[in-house]
């Protein structure tokens, strides 16, 4: 019964996200979590609202939790690397995307930040292997693209403006 009562104060936070209101949504998140502490997605559900508002550090201290209390908690690591990404902390960043992957590995977004982390740091030939797996593994976004990304950093004779173009493809993919 907690559980569902918990559930459902949470549920009445989500409305209040949805009408742009987040302080009586974090209030009645709060009560959720006060409620039935061990529920792991109502931590994620706050982390995932302060990362919406680009209170990244808050963000990252609420999947902190989250995964203390849920290790395996592939939708907290999602959560935390994408906060990571915008504190440019690339190395948790990619760290948290290959534990991502790990837990869920149908989860494309993980997959694309970690092509983002590798581009940056002009790790070209991973970040081709990465492409290559998305590729094979017949995952559903603009195939086409992918394909296109993973050429132009597999040619010969690759350029700067065909780096600059992978990127721009990667970004369109998860922006």
């Amino acid at each position: 019964q907690i559980s569902r009562l918990a559930y459902t104060i949470y549920r009445q936070g989500c409305c209040y996200i949805g009408l742009k209101d987040t302080k009586k949504a974090l209030e009645l998140i709060d009560k959720a979590i006060e409620t039935d502490p061990e529920d792991v997605s109502f931590y994620v559900g706050k982390a995932n609202l302060y990362y919406d508002n680009k209170e990244y550090k808050k963000a990252i201290d609420i999947c902190d939790i989250a995964i203390e209390k849920k290790p395996n908690s592939g939708d907290a690591y999602s959560v935390r690397y994408r906060a990571f990404f915008e504190l440019e902390y690339y190395r948790e960043c990619f760290d948290d995307c290959n534990i991502c992957i790990s837990l869920m590995p149908f989860y494309l977004q993980a997959y694309l930040y970690k092509i983002k982390v590798l581009l940056m740091y002009d790790e070209y030939e991973e970040a081709k292997k990465v492409f290559g797996y998305l590729k094979d593994s017949g995952a559903e976004f603009d195939d086409i693209d992918v394909e296109y990304g993973q050429y132009l950093l597999t040619k010969d004779d690759r350029t700067d403006a065909d780096v600059e173009e992978a990127k721009k493809i990667y970004h369109r993919l998860v922006d």
